[in-house]
């Protein structure tokens, strides 16, 4: 029997727990890595970005940032050394060794030989959620499009399919198999040679994280439960005050850690000398008691509702049921006994989307001329994790997460136990301060030689749009089978975007050039013609239409023969950058404009790059990516060419300037260049 042995509180979301010698590894929302034990915890990275995931290997700690990028940190150390390439979202780690393996919202996994080597997977047509190393050669991955890949040495092996929403998690289990877990409420065992083995049933709502020991599964999800697994039954259910329990690790000792929505770390042990006082364990259970449930929680409705004698029976573990006493219906779960797990929510006037109900379902207005966005939202809810669905499922930029959450707050009130933003007060553990990095973090601006390209997209969005311009003009076109089969279509789509900038009133050209700019990474090389069609569309007037052209640059730039091309039509890609240099450059515009200077950095160029790296600097927002993006191109430039560094200097107080942690070491490399 697990019992409760220890809690940390954190200042949000704790979405990533691990083991490491010591203790508890948990990263948050709140940006921070710590150290929980028995004693105290300790800070050891500050990142200023939402942490989502957490891997271990040996004394090297990982993360993963809402940003895309990936921080390598050494615990005894606190050296730590960046790996830069998703464009999203880093949502899943594995590590094992000296290899790591990283899923992203970008719709790729990565297997990282080091901070600028890696093998790119793409196979999934949505968010990879969950990476796996399985062994030497072969890596699992799991994504939003409801399939799980087996690869070997980076090419796909075989495709798993039985899940009916997105897939969450992964875990080894021994003996050549595997356990995944889904959106769909289920746990899957699977045999790596693509046998269903089992289904197990039991959580009542999404299914987030899973973790494996000595014969026992166990798993938790949105349904605020732990649920501990022998077989195919359940053995133990622990419910938890917070909505969604986003993260579960275990020792090698049993023990076992979650981190979750309520902004709080919490272990859990069977050896009763490390259970908590009965009183403890008594406010833990009443804090449980306390909270209030939405019945599509607990999926029950009134026709079920019991009386009292119920609990005077036994029931099967996990089960739940719905006591009407003294006019309030609340809800128990069995564990052993009957544990009042909080208040029934009733109800409210129910409303479909995508075939399903909700309680709100709001329209989002994202840009003028564009159709509203449906935002659904039930009571109960964690507003962090269905802002992210819906950031995700609309190809939006990360930096609108909180705006959502904060919507959501405003519009249903949410219940303290479904918000998940920032506590006002400070967390009841001692904090040290930030780790000052290291004089000895491995030199990023000496190695990088990746260029990045730019190709997240929303297929069913941008060939709805393109649809409909084309209908304004008179026209048909269906590109979704072109997006769905890229990269082996990109001629196609290059030559339909073409004819459409040919023919198409200027200002329908949005689709067109998100087409283009997706189109060029793969095809064969693109003309002058396509790099004038481009160049024509940046204009600092125009930062949607300047923002999509330069991702096309970017892309170009970024590709294999990338070099050739820029050196063959480097007049068009410096007068892109020139204009560039004369805009507001801001939000998504600021990361294609720092993207593309990055990469014609990486690639070389014989015209000097200097002085629009330093209007850069005075045109720039606070984006923290495409600040990191824009430092990264100078410090190659500067590494690169020794002669430019006197015009670098006047990017000195910029670079010093920026207090992110990653930025201070890489501005350390920097500025002694300068």
């Amino acid at each position: 029997m697990y019992k409760l042995s220890g809690t940390w509180q954190r200042g949000s979301d704790v979405k990533a727990v691990k083991f490491c010698r010591e203790g508890v590894l948990a990263a948050g929302r709140d940006g921070n890595l710590m150290l929980h034990t028995k004693s105290n915890s300790q800070l050891v990275h500050e990142e200023g970005q939402y942490l989502n995931s957490l891997a271990v290997a040996d004394r090297t700690a990982y993360v993963g940032s809402q940003d895309g990028t990936i921080v390598s940190i050494d615990i005894d150390t606190k050296e730590m050394a960046y790996f830069l390439g998703h464009t999203a979202n880093v949502c899943a780690l594995d590590a094992h060794g000296d290899v790591l393996v990283s899923g992203s919202w970008d719709k790729t996994a990565r297997i990282w030989q080091s901070p600028t080597s890696f093998i790119e997977l793409n196979g999934h047509s949505e968010a990879v959620w969950a990476v796996l190393i399985v062994d030497n050669t072969h890596v699992l991955t799991a994504s939003a499009d409801k399939t799980i890949i087996l690869w070997k040495s980076g090419a796909k092996k075989r495709t798993f399919t039985g899940h009916t929403e997105p897939v969450r998690g992964l875990c080894l289990l021994g003996d050549d198999r595997f356990a995944s877990c889904s959106n769909d409420s289920t746990i899957k065992i699977w045999s790596l040679d693509g046998s269903l083995l089992q289904t197990l049933q039991g959580h009542t709502s999404f299914v987030y994280s899973i973790a494996f020991h000595k014969g026992h599964l166990f798993s938790t999800g949105e349904d605020r439960t732990l649920r501990l697994w022998r077989d195919t039954s359940q053995i133990q259910t622990i419910v938890l005050p917070g909505v969604s329990v986003w993260s579960v690790a275990v020792d090698t000792h049993g023990d076992v850690a979650v981190g979750s929505s309520d902004h709080n770390v919490r272990l859990f042990s069977t050896k009763s000398s490390h259970w908590l006082s009965d009183a403890e364990l008594q406010a833990f259970e009443d804090e449980v008691s306390n909270t209030k449930v939405g019945e599509d929680q607990v999926q029950l409705d009134e026709s079920q509702i019991k009386d009292a004698s119920i609990l005077q029976t036994d029931g099967r573990e996990g089960q739940v049921v719905m006591v009407r006493e003294n006019g309030i219906v609340n809800a128990y779960q069995f564990s052993g006994k009957w544990l009042k797990i909080g208040q029934v929510v009733g109800k409210s006037q129910k409303k479909e989307f995508n075939g399903k109900s909700y309680d709100y379902v709001f329209d989002v207005d994202i840009a003028d001329g564009v159709p509203p966005l449906k935002l659904p939202f039930n009571k109960g809810d964690n507003v962090y994790a269905s802002a992210e669905e819906f950031v995700e499922r609309n190809d939006l930029p990360v930096s609108y997460v909180n705006q959502v959450v904060n919507f959501l707050i405003t519009n249903t009130q949410a219940s303290s136990t479904s918000v998940s933003t920032p506590a006002s007060a400070p967390p009841t553990v001692p904090a040290t301060p930030a780790p000052t990095p290291s004089a000895a973090v491995p030199a990023v601006i000496s190695s990088y030689k990746q260029p990045l390209p730019m190709t997240n997209f929303n297929g069913p969005s941008l060939a709805k749009a393109f649809a409909e311009k084309a209908a304004e003009q008179g026209s048909e076109a269906n590109i979704l089978p072109l997006l769905e089969g890229l990269p082996s279509s990109s001629n196609d789509l290059l030559q339909v975007a073409q004819e459409a900038l040919s023919h198409w009133n200027p200002s329908d050209f949005l689709p067109v050039l998100d087409a283009m700019r997706l189109a060029v990474v793969a095809s064969d090389p693109p003309d002058m013609q396509v790099m004038i069609s481009l160049l024509s569309c940046v204009d600092p007037a125009m930062p949607k239409y300047s923002t999509l052209a330069t991702r096309g640059f970017a892309n170009i730039a970024a590709r294999p023969d990338g070099p050739t091309l820029v050196q063959k039509d480097q007049q068009l890609f410096i007068e892109a950058v020139s204009l560039l240099s004369t805009a507001e450059l801001k939000g998504p515009l600021a990361l294609a404009a720092a993207t593309l200077l990055l990469n014609l950095s990486v690639v070389g160029t014989k015209v000097s790059l200097a002085e629009y790296a330093v209007q850069f600097t005075q045109a720039f927002d606070e984006t923290p990516e495409a600040n990191y993006r824009l430092a990264l191109a100078i410090g190659v430039q500067a590494f690169k060419h020794p002669s430019d560094r006197a015009t670098l200097s006047n990017a000195t107080n910029w670079l010093a300037a920026n207090r992110e942690p990653r930025f201070i070491a890489l501005a350390k490399e920097i500025l002694p260049l300068l």
